[in-house]
């Protein structure tokens, strides 16, 4: 995994950062997503997802199952 220079970037009149992350494969990106949504929802007290559709995020939704089923996060 790979951390890139953080972009700032306008959005709506706000400045956002957005962290960039160059993973090696598919699987990879799967994990890392995992893990970063897994550690938000665990040091919240609440958390609102918007999870997209289709089968990129697939292997990341697998394994935030996983996690769920493991750890009840």
């Amino acid at each position: 995994m790979e951390v890139l220079k953080p972009l700032k970037e306008g959005f709506r009149g706000r400045n956002v950062t957005v962290q960039l992350i160059k993973a090696e494969n598919y699987e990879d990106m799967s994990r890392i997503a995992a893990e970063i949504i897994i550690r938000k929802v665990r040091s919240a007290n609440r958390v609102t997802l918007g999870l997209a559709t289709g089968g990129t995020p697939k292997g990341t939704y697998e394994r935030l199952v996983a996690d769920h089923r493991q750890n009840g996060t």
